[in-house]
């Protein structure tokens, strides 16, 4: 008796799936945002002082060094929690890569258009 295999699976043959998933910027689009990464990062930007960011949507990737772990991404709205995280890190010898000003005065906000 032999017993047939179904076919394996080829890195370049689709997975099946029981639903076919929403279009990407469904899927990349924050709950907690009206922009998808791509929409903030090719937004016009505006630079404001980082403590009037709070709320607003980013447009810069901040990354602090260390761990190397990105804490604010573009289409994410800037919190309280994440800018004080940041300032820790920095005033602990830390930096700041990625983003337009590595001293964390200012920061790039998505600029609505109109």
């Amino acid at each position: 008796i032999t017993h047939e295999q179904p076919p394996r699976p080829t890195p370049y043959s689709p997975l099946p799936t029981p639903h076919s998933p929403p279009p990407v910027a469904e899927r990349s689009r924050s709950p907690h945002s009206p922009l998808t990464p791509r929409e903030a990062f090719f937004s016009p930007k505006q630079a404001i002082p980082v403590d009037q960011a709070l709320g607003q949507i980013c447009a810069e990737t901040i990354c602090p060094y260390p761990p190397g772990i990105p804490a604010l991404l573009p289409g994410e709205p800037i919190s309280e929690p994440a800018i004080a995280h940041l300032q820790t890190i920095l005033t602990a010898g830390g930096t700041l890569t990625g983003c337009d000003d590595p001293t964390l005065q200012t920061i790039l906000i998505a600029k609505p258009r109109l």
